[in-house]
Formats: C-alpha cells, sequence, structure tokens
C-alpha cells in the first residue's frame, strides 16, 4: 500500500455545484488533494480556496452517513419547535 509521504491530486470527472446551488453556469470539477499529514483537501477547479478535512474525520463522515445518520444536525424553519414549559412536579 502507498503512504502519504507525496501529496496525490485528481479532479472529479463531473461538475458540481457545490458552492453555487441552481446556477447551471457555476458548475465546476471539484480537485482532491490527499496531502502530506493525512490531511483531504478540497476545492473547485478554477479558484484558490482550499477546504481541509483531516482523513479520521472524513472515514467518520463516511461511517455515520453509509449508517443512515445525519451529518448536519442544524433543523431548519419547519422542523423548529417552540420552547416547552417544565413539567409540574
Amino acid at each position: 500500500m502507498t503512504t502519504t509521504d507525496k501529496p496525490v491530486q485528481r479532479r472529479t470527472v463531473k461538475a458540481y455545484d457545490v458552492l453555487f446551488p441552481h446556477q447551471e453556469k457555476k458548475r465546476r470539477p471539484i480537485v482532491c488533494r490527499i496531502d502530506l499529514g493525512d490531511i483531504i483537501r478540497f476545492r473547485e477547479a478554477g479558484r484558490r480556496q482550499w477546504y481541509d478535512l483531516t482523513i479520521p474525520a472524513a472515514f467518520r463522515m463516511a461511517v455515520k452517513g453509509s449508517a443512515g445518520f445525519l451529518l448536519c444536525m442544524v433543523p431548519g424553519p419547519t422542523r423548529r419547535k417552540k420552547k416547552t414549559r417544565k413539567a409540574h412536579r
């Protein structure tokens, strides 16, 4: 098995609209790089901003996603509930 002592960079085959959803003209391929220090870096092709994620965090997200857990637990406006009063004893 190859170790991560040299960075490896690849570009996706398909273009995605991650940063600008619902705009066909803004779709770009995503560049993924496995860097030194066990870090996965992502950016859109043609942009300079990198987004980093550790390999253990990515693995944890993949395991939780395959198990059916929601990765983002922020409730939307329709799922928010009013504060409930404490039960009287």
